[in-house]
């Protein structure tokens, strides 16, 4: 389990947290923004635009130390103007995690983090492209403020 044959994965939420379901608004297409998580986790493959057979790493450790089996990678459209690519199939791990460091870098973007919230923005523009509320604990990504805007 070296370095080579796992893809490290410090999610900000616990596994318990993903599997209990325990906080109001977590869902299929709920997303926690995670600044601890290497990659962007899916575990339901109908949500891939693209998904293709898993050539990386065939493991990711989870919060609660264990490897779990990457099935696939791919493109998931997360709001009608944002994509996020190479992001992994783990079947295991029920719930969906954003990777602020690998959405930081494909956009060139930065993040700004608040007690309550945080939000995205364009490096070069500083416009607003994704935000973020805390809800029982953990940030989720608001998909509700690509509709309203």
């Amino acid at each position: 389990m070296g370095d080579n044959s796992i893809v490290d994965v410090v999610a900000a939420a616990s596994a318990n947290l993903c599997v209990s379901n325990s906080i109001p608004g977590i869902g299929s297409n709920t997303w926690i923004i995670d600044t601890g998580a290497s990659d962007h986790i899916k575990y339901d493959a109908k949500f891939f635009d693209e998904l293709s057979i898993n050539t990386r790493d065939p493991y990711i450790t989870s919060a609660n130390g264990l490897p779990s089996l990457i099935t696939g990678e791919g493109t998931i459209s997360l709001t009608p103007t944002l994509s996020l690519s190479r992001a992994l199939l783990v079947p295991i791990i029920y719930c969906n995690l954003l990777s602020v460091g690998r959405l930081l870098d494909t956009l060139n973007a930065y993040a700004n983090f608040y007690p309550t919230h945080c939000s995205f923005h364009d490096l070069k523009t500083h416009e607003t492209i994704g935000h973020g509320k805390q809800i029982g604990g953990v940030i989720l990504f608001d998909i509700a403020f690509y509709t309203s805007s």
